[in-house]
């Protein structure tokens, strides 16, 4: 009798949870949505609250406690930000529910997958004029970009050049730098060289070039002396060895001078704007530091004028981010300029290199001990 009565109690148990199990079913989504106040997935398995089963897991768990197994071990009850949805649905919860492992740490590196950050930035590459928007991620390395960098602008990965900041630099890191060390911000400008190739910067046709040969031989380009040899001799290393457009090269410092005041002001000039500009504009007038600093600017290259006597260096447009340099020599009144070349002495100009890479300091080392000896030869009277 007593084991009829506890079989039927057992029975209207199994009723009760059959019924309240297809009834939880049915209200899951008002149920989960009391349960995701604080999070709209399981903290278990990562499913939505609307596919989970809680109510159903926690019957369970007090019926398979008291009814079934009362003397076993069983797992302990889901907490409310769990919702045991990782059982499968065809099949009664209780079925799977004691194989089910008490911790949850199986199902946690789900919850913690790394987010990717992205920072969009423009890219100007050399086939284009007009800027693209290109997302990169901000926690991956500088490799990484780059590839990307290489597939946006269809330039070879080893040939790939980037200048990056203001005023533009060129990016020197390893594949395996973080992105972050470039300090990048929203929608700044990234500019896209191919490394031989040419670039613009500027009103300059500059280009990018490697390293001087160390076979080739540094001569001096004489210029004439008739009060614009400092034009000359500019017109000559950042016009493609013009001997022709000295007096255009003077005209544009006249016009940087009234086009950018703010830059080339009284403090710079040493008299109004509109005066100096006047009185550069006249054929006899003298070029100086003023008129190398702005043609460093004009061009985007760095210039170096090293003094024959003393072999000091003046130095115009370094820190700027330039990436090319070029070389004159200074009398104490008149200017020329400094070339490289394959032959000795060579009074051919057609193969004369007259742009250096900015980061080749070997060459600058080697213009002064060159300038050095023109020196000593001007002393001896070997020279003029």
């Amino acid at each position: 009798m007593g084991w009829t009565a506890h079989t039927h109690t057992h029975t209207l148990y199994l009723k009760i949870f059959v019924l309240y199990w297809s009834v939880s079913r049915a209200r899951a989504t008002t149920t989960s949505s009391r349960l995701s106040r604080t999070s709209s997935h399981c903290d278990v398995c990562s499913r939505a609250h609307t596919e989970c089963c809680v109510p159903v897991c926690a019957l369970f768990t007090l019926l398979f406690r008291f009814c079934i197994h009362r003397k076993a071990s069983v797992p302990q009850p889901l907490s409310a930000s769990t919702c045991g949805s990782c059982v499968p649905t065809v099949e009664p919860p209780f079925l799977v529910f004691a194989h089910r492992p008490t911790s949850h740490t199986h199902r946690q590196t789900e919850r913690h997958l790394p987010c990717i950050m992205s920072i969009s930035v423009r890219i100007r590459t050399p086939k284009s004029s007009t800027p693209e928007q290109v997302e990169l991620n901000s926690s991956g390395t500088w490799g990484e970009a780059a590839v990307l960098l290489s597939r946006k602008s269809e330039v070879a990965l080893e040939r790939l050049r980037v200048l990056a900041g203001f005023p533009p630099k060129a990016v020197d890191l390893a594949a395996d730098s973080p992105l972050s060390a470039l300090k990048l911000r929203a929608n700044d400008m990234l500019i896209v060289q191919e490394g031989e190739a040419k670039v613009q910067l500027g009103n300059t046709g500059e280009r990018y070039v490697p390293p001087a040969p160390e076979r080739a031989h540094l001569t001096r380009r004489r210029c004439p002396a008739d009060n614009s040899c400092l034009f000359h001799a500019c017109a000559y290393v950042l016009r493609d060895k013009s001997r022709t457009e000295g007096p255009q090269l003077r005209q544009e410092c006249v016009q940087a001078v009234l086009d950018h005041p703010e830059m080339f002001n009284v403090n710079t000039l040493g008299m109004d704007p509109l005066a100096y500009a006047s009185w550069l504009s006249q054929k006899d007038t003298w070029g100086g530091a003023i008129e190398l600093e702005i043609l460093s600017f004009l061009y985007k290259t760095e210039m170096f004028a090293l003094d024959l006597q003393s072999v000091t260096v003046q130095r115009f447009g370094t820190g700027l981010g330039y990436t090319v340099r070029a070389f004159l020599v200074y009398t104490g009144n008149h200017y020329d300029c400094i070339a490289m070349n394959p032959v000795y002495n060579s009074a051919s100009e057609r193969e004369d290199q007259t742009l250096f890479s900015s980061r080749d300091e070997n060459v600058l080392v080697r213009a002064k001990r060159f300038v050095a000896e023109e020196g000593q030869k001007m002393k001896e009277g070997k020279a003029t």
